[in-house]
C-alpha cells in the first residue's frame, strides 16, 4: 500500500511477479478490496516509472466464474475471455469482487498509458490452490486441511470446488514471466473440479487410522449444484 516502497523494490528490474492480494473472507470490504486494487497500481506504477518489461500478477478463477446467472455459458466451462461481474443480482463476496476489480485495474491502467510507456501485462487465474506449503504460519488454503485434520470441521462438505496443484500456478509465473508469447494474455491455471469429500478422501485414508480425530460426517450431495469447470487449455500450450 505504500506506493514509494515499491518503486523502491522494482526499481533495476525487468520483470515483475505480483503475488500478495488479502485471501481470506470477510464481511468488511475495506480488509479486501481497497488493499487488493490499490496493492496491484502501485505496482503497476512502479512499473511504469522504472522501466519494467513485463509484470505477472496473480489474479484468481474468482474473476473469472462468478458471472450473472443468466451469463454464464451453457456448457459451464469458463474460458479468459469470461469476466465475474461485482454488480451481478446475485451478488457477489468481497473477496471475489476484490480479485476481479483489482486484476481490471490492472489491464485499465495498462490500456490508459501512452504507448511510450506500455508495458506487458500478464495474469494468471488459478482455481483453489492446494499443495505443500514453504510456510508454517496459518493461511487460507491450508486452513480448510487443518480444520479437517484436527476434526473442528464436523461435516465434510459434498459442494465441488475447482482445484490446481500449488507447483503447476508457480510454473505458471514463471513461464509467462519467460515466454514472449505470454505478453498481454489472461491464463487460467486450473485441473479439475472435485468435490471436497474427494478432497478429504486421501487424507482420511492415510490420517485417520493413525488416530487423528478427522469426522466421519459427510453431507449429502445436492443434485441441483452448478459444478463449475474451466478450460485450461491456454495454460497447456504454455508450458503447464
Amino acid at each position: 500500500m505504500d506506493e514509494q516502497s515499491m518503486v523502491n523494490a522494482i526499481a533495476g528490474s525487468t520483470y515483475v511477479v505480483h503475488v500478495a492480494s488479502p485471501f481470506f473472507q470477510s464481511d468488511d470490504p475495506e480488509k479486501l478490496i481497497p488493499p487488493a486494487i490499490n496493492g496491484t497500481l502501485a505496482a503497476m506504477k512502479a512499473c511504469q516509472q522504472t522501466g519494467v518489461r513485463r509484470i505477472v500478477i496473480t489474479s484468481s478463477c474468482a474473476s473469472v466464474g462468478n458471472m450473472a446467472a443468466a451469463d454464464k455459458p451453457a456448457n459451464r466451462v469458463f474460458n479468459e475471455s469470461h469476466w465475474s461481474n461485482p454488480d451481478r443480482p446475485e451478488g457477489l463476496g468481497n473477496y471475489p469482487k476484490s480479485k476481479t476489480l483489482a486484476e481490471k485495474a490492472a489491464w485499465d491502467f495498462q490500456a490508459a498509458l501512452p504507448e511510450d510507456q506500455k508495458f506487458e501485462v500478464v495474469t494468471i487465474c488459478p482455481s483453489f490452490v492446494m499443495g505443500p506449503p514453504l510456510r508454517k504460519e496459518p493461511f487460507t488454503s491450508g486452513g480448510w486441511l487443518k480444520r479437517l485434520m484436527e476434526g473442528t470441521m464436523t461435516t465434510i462438505s459434498a459442494e465441488h470446488c475447482c482445484a490446481v496443484d500449488v507447483r503447476d500456478v508457480a510454473q505458471a509465473h514463471l513461464l509467462a514471466v519467460k515466454k514472449p508469447e505470454a505478453a498481454n494474455r489472461r491464463y487460467i491455471v486450473d485441473l479439475h473440479s472435485p468435490s471436497f469429500q474427494e478432497y478429504a478422501a486421501p487424507v482420511i485414508a492415510k490420517y485417520r487410522p493413525l488416530g487423528w480425530p478427522i469426522t466421519e460426517n459427510m453431507a449429502p450431495a445436492n443434485p441441483d449444484e452448478y459444478i463449475t469447470l474451466y478450460d485450461h487449455s491456454a495454460a497447456t500450450e504454455l508450458g503447464v
